[in-house]
């Protein structure tokens, strides 16, 4: 692990590791960097929060964790690169988009406040809320 988290810029480019998992989905093809900056933009938004990408090149694959308050403590979010776990984290983005990320009728019982937002009970916001709290 990193002491502070590293700057991200998609699409990233070809940084030599050999991709854990072979499939469609694999690494740095269009779909997995779209999917890894949405990851990043929801993160972005949790205040004490950096995302991050780690473990490149790794037995298992790279993985997305956010540290807190640039610091070197950080949270262990999603085994990106396994596509079960990619499939999960698009269940959750979906989830999200059905309610238009922040839903139209916020008293449902399917969804919850994150951010000042009314988002899905099962969507990635109310996810991250329960990873990510204020503090550490």
């Amino acid at each position: 692990m990193n002491a502070r988290p590293r700057p991200v810029t998609f699409p990233r480019v070809a940084d030599g590791f050999q991709p854990a998992w072979s499939w469609e989905g694999q690494r740095l093809t269009h779909a997995y960097e779209a999917r890894l900056e949405y990851l990043f933009n929801a993160i972005s938004l949790f205040p004490n929060w950096t995302p991050a990408i780690e473990f490149e090149g790794s037995e298992d694959g790279e993985a997305v964790v956010a540290y807190y308050q640039d610091t070197s403590k950080w949270r262990y979010l999603f085994a990106i690169e396994n596509p079960a776990e990619q499939e999960w984290v698009d269940q959750l983005i979906a989830a999200d988009q059905r309610c238009g990320v922040a839903c139209e009728e916020p008293d449902t019982a399917e969804t919850e406040v994150v951010l000042g937002m009314a988002v899905a009970k099962d969507g990635l916001f109310a996810h991250l809320q329960r990873e990510l709290p204020d503090t550490f």
